[in-house]
């Protein structure tokens, strides 16, 4: 191995097929684990103001409106909901598509 590639390999001296099933097993089981948490927490939050409008002051727009903001919305951003993360993917890894879905627009992040 040279020496570029022993640097982007690491200095162990583990094989590599058990550096990936490492990898596998224990790195990207936890990074599922906090990104399924902290994606509903970001949810729960995400609906947070509507819910205070509703319970403190009774404001409540009406299904109909909802349904139309929803519709308005998904018909412009619904074909980023597919191909961003099929694409992002491959550059971010788990990690960083989780990080990328809580930040925000994954295609203005630098």
């Amino acid at each position: 191995m040279s020496e570029k590639e022993e640097k982007y390999h690491g200095m162990s001296a583990l094989p590599d097929e058990q550096k990936e099933a490492i990898i596998k097993k224990e790195y990207c089981a936890e990074i599922h684990t906090w990104g399924l948490v902290l994606s509903l927490i970001h949810a729960v939050i995400i609906f947070l103001p509507p819910l205070f409008l509703l319970f403190v002051y009774g404001i409540f727009p009406g299904w109909a409106t909802i349904g139309k903001a929803f519709a308005s919305t998904a018909a412009i951003a619904g074909p980023y909901w597919f191909i961003e993360p099929v694409s992002y993917f491959l550059i971010l890894g788990v990690g960083g598509t989780y990080i990328s879905f809580l930040a925000g627009n994954i295609s203005n992040m630098r």
